[in-house]
């Protein structure tokens, strides 16, 4: 009879259908209670809120175990996917943010539905980092003010040539921390640590912020203890075991197991919390501007530590994660039909107990969330900033301005040969020695006379050597983080080429007025019929439109009057390929170019020449402020 008695029939008996069947019966009944009750908390420490420490804490539980693995599919999967399959959530989002790489050879509008990134971010690949050192206190004043100078600049950076020190460099990483990225959702370190950053107001130069570690207490003892205590998973197994469930005492720790030792595995190599010792990274985040929008409040942040949940070891956790959960969810519950009833009660009951200390972990204080409750971050303006720091924020200058590329009305693929980065930007500033010229010189370098190859004749043709061109997305960049009052719409036709007129020797650095240029197609309801408002949407058949000032000396003592300096204009129809390339401009007067704008052949907003100077006027301003910020960064 004793044996009879524990061979009693199961809950559910095989009459109730085929193993399928049982599978799906199993699903529906808990279905709501696991939607209902644990799921937030499985979600967040799947995620890695409590870093490792919580990672086997998330499954320990059936009840939420789906949004567990959820959660670690989201994290496993790049953003792009993730975005794209719905599997963004709060938690996931705070663990690694939404990061799309900067690729200047696609469109950034039709993978981001529209939205504006909040930041834009680069890793720093260079010899130093600026995480501080404790004598750095001596490089305080007697009234405590900060005193940022080269003397103390070496205090604070590390020689990668000295072995003592053990901070790995970024270069060692796996190739998501060697991109450029743009931020449409912080993580909750960035994010912590961008809210103690007082922003730069608009048209306001903006304050360069230094990341400074927080070298207080350890959470390693901690998170260990946490990954130990959750061996108490084995209390349930024994329990099982004992009371004769088959195979469901082995099928509940399925997905367990197999995270505790991962846990257990990231705990041990170190890298279960940000540290920065994989690296820094540096950022812009705020109101971005674009083609179309001024930007507002800005901010920039050097010496962020990478974010260690992007290395590969935490990619292969969730990978290990996501089969295990879904493994273990299926598996119990298609052998829970074929259990006692007494053992299903056993089991509902080890369920709800790690339900209620999962929620528990999850909400302690006792154990740090992964990122920084508070971070320590000191401002500099420009002129106190040593020349590391001023090239690390010239380079972000220029990630921006790549940001903007991916997302111009334009296209992408017109600013391709469009200098893009601050090496090729101070190599050819360093060739002319720094110049900036209002006009280009229709005179020879060697003689007094003009070069010969201009005609004052019809029909005035001049030819002209591209060597490179700096566009909208540079200045306007520079405009915003250096708060220039710069008009952002006449800014969208604004330049500077670096060129020379064929058979002279010398390069100009010259601003300019540029326009992309569409043929006109009869029926075209444009605004006033020909002419294109700022921010059109253009097709593949268009071709860049440059008008670059120029003035016309006989001698080289001749100074042209100030009713003479904006008389004469080159224009280029350049076509897509810009640079490297000679192209035969037609010189015009302002009087020819204003008749030439009014006949609204080109489908442009410009309709007047006052216009066209207007943008130069603006673009000379800005190309100006651009060169001193570089040239305080390159020159000493």
């Amino acid at each position: 009879m004793s044996m009879m008695n524990e061979t009693a029939p199961p809950a559910t008996s095989d009459s109730h259908g085929d193993p399928a069947s049982r599978i799906g019966l199993g699903l529906i009944e808990i279905s709501p209670l696991a939607t209902l009750v644990g799921a937030a908390s499985a979600e967040a420490l799947a995620s890695g809120y409590k870093a490792a420490a919580g990672l086997p804490w998330a499954v320990m539980s059936v009840f939420g175990s789906l949004h567990a693995t959820k959660a670690a599919l989201a994290c496993l999967v790049c953003d792009q996917v993730r975005e794209a399959l719905g599997l963004r959530s709060p938690y996931v989002d705070s663990s690694l943010g939404l990061n799309f790489a900067i690729n200047l050879k696609t469109s950034a509008r039709k993978s981001a539905e529209g939205r504006v990134a909040t930041g834009v971010w680069i890793p720093y690949t260079g010899t130093s980092h600026t995480f501080p050192d404790p004598r750095l206190q001596a490089a305080r004043t007697s009234n405590g003010q900060h005193v940022f100078n080269p003397t103390n600049e070496a205090i604070m950076t590390k020689d990668p040539t000295n072995h003592s020190q053990d901070v790995p460099y970024l270069s060692n990483l796996g190739s998501f921390f060697r991109l450029a990225h743009c931020a449409y959702a912080f993580d909750r370190s960035t994010t912590v640590t961008l809210a103690t950053i007082v922003p730069s107001e608009h048209k306001e130069a903006t304050k360069i912020y230094i990341y400074y570690r927080d070298v207080g207490e350890l959470q390693t003892i901690k998170d260990l203890i946490a990954i130990m205590m959750s061996l108490s998973k084995l209390v349930e197994v024994i329990v099982l075991y004992k009371a004769g469930a088959e195979k469901l005492w082995w099928i509940t720790a399925m997905s367990w197991a197999p995270c505790f030792i991962t846990a257990l595995t990231l705990q041990l190599a170190g890298v279960s919390r940000d540290h920065g010792e994989i690296g820094v990274i540096d950022m812009i985040a705020g109101d971005l501007p674009s083609a179309l929008h001024p930007g507002g409040q800005g901010k920039i942040l050097l010496g962020m530590p990478g974010n260690i949940c992007h290395t590969l070891i935490w990619k292969v956790h969730w990978g290990i994660q996501t089969v295990s959960c879904l493994a273990c969810v299926l598996a119990v519950f298609s052998n829970l039909a074929k259990q006692h009833i007494q053992v299903v009660y056993i089991w509902a009951a080890f369920q709800v107990i790690w339900l209620v200390v999962r929620v528990l972990i999850c909400n302690s204080s006792w154990l740090a969330s992964s990122g920084p409750d508070h971070a320590m971050v000191i401002g500099h303006q420009w002129s106190r900033c040593s020349p590391d720091i001023r090239r690390r924020t010239l380079e972000l200058l220029f990630t921006l301005a790549q940001y903007q590329v991916t997302i111009h009305p334009r296209g992408y693929y017109v600013y391709q040969e469009d200098i893009l980065s601050a090496a090729k930007l101070v190599q050819s500033w360093k060739d002319i020695n720094w110049a900036i010229s209002e006009f280009l010189p229709l005179k020879s370098t060697t003689s007094n006379s003009l070069c010969q190859h201009i005609s004052r004749l019809q029909p005035k043709q001049i030819d002209i050597d591209i060597i490179g061109v700096v566009g909208d997305t540079v200045l306007r960049s520079a405009a915003w983080i250096k708060g220039l009052n710069a008009s952002n719409v006449e800014m969208y036709d604004c330049g500077f080429v670096f060129a020379k007129v064929r058979n002279c020797d010398q390069v100009h650095c010259v601003p300019c007025c540029r326009v992309l240029a569409r043929r006109y197609t009869p029926g075209d309801e444009s605004i006033g019929g020909y002419f294109m408002a700022r921010g059109s949407s253009n097709d593949h058949a268009v071709t860049w439109r440059y008008w670059i000032p120029v003035t016309i000396e006989e001698s080289e003592h001749a100074t042209p009057s100030p009713e003479e300096e904006h008389q004469y204009w080159v224009e280029l129809d350049a076509g897509l390929r810009v640079v490297g390339q000679r192209h035969e401009g037609k010189l015009r007067n302002q009087d020819e170019l204003q008749n030439y704008l009014q006949a609204g052949m080109l489908n442009i907003s410009l309709s007047h020449a006052q216009e066209v100077l207007d943008c130069t006027n603006i673009a000379r301003e800005a190309t100006k402020g651009l060169r001193e910020w570089v040239m305080s960064a390159y020159t000493i």
